[in-house]
């Protein structure tokens, strides 16, 4: 889910050739240089030909695995903008609750109003917001969107739902709080789907 984009990816952040770099969002220059260095043979990364012929999962585009995000951010660091505005959300299996894997944020719901997206917490009992450039919702094809006012509107870990038009606090407190049963229940849920996997496999 994405926020104000422009308000991040400023005019010079869009000097860099390679943004983010990351699988969930990677901007490059349509220019040949750029369109092409993953291609350059650069000893210690991936190759190209083998991540493109191999039926097994490279994670080319990912970080931490020596493929081309690596590559650009090793060897061409002045032609990269690597800064981590987004929130990329745990999966269920290791908390239900909505945590900023890439922020450190814990037990968040976000807020989407007109073109902004935000992260929401409770802070030693303090309400704090801070902008995202946009949430990666991963594993998480269970969330229901109930929302009837899509210009102001909240992502919680179960559902997208309007914003509350009374008692906000709250009701924002509420949504926050501690689901400690629902974890418990999606890690297991993860448990028993590979066990029959691994079955399936014998």
């Amino acid at each position: 889910m994405y926020g104000d984009i422009r308000a991040f990816l400023t005019d010079n952040v869009l000097e860099h050739k390679f943004l983010l770099g990351w699988g969930h969002l990677t901007l490059l220059h349509n220019d040949e240089d750029t369109n092409t260095y993953f291609m350059k043979p650069v000893v210690g990364y991936q190759s190209y030909k083998d991540a493109f012929t191999t039926t097994k999962i490279t994670y080319f585009d990912e970080f931490r695995y020596k493929g081309c995000s690596d590559k650009w951010r090793d060897c061409r660091p002045t032609d990269c903008w690597l800064e981590c505005p987004f929130d990329n959300i745990s999966f269920p299996k290791r908390s239900y609750h909505l945590n900023s894997a890439s922020r450190g944020w814990k037990q968040v719901i976000f807020e989407h109003i007109d073109n902004k997206l935000y992260m929401l917490r409770f802070n030693n009992g303090k309400l704090e917001k801070k902008e995202s450039l946009y949430a990666h919702f991963q594993h998480r094809g269970f969330m229901k969107d109930k929302v009837t006012n899509y210009d102001h509107f909240l992502v919680t870990p179960g559902a997208i739902i309007d914003y509350p038009k009374h008692f906000i606090n709250l009701r924002i407190r509420f949504l926050c709080r501690k689901r400690p049963l629902m974890t418990k229940y999606y890690q297991w849920k993860n448990l028993i789907i590979w066990k029959l996997g691994m079955s399936k496999n014998k």
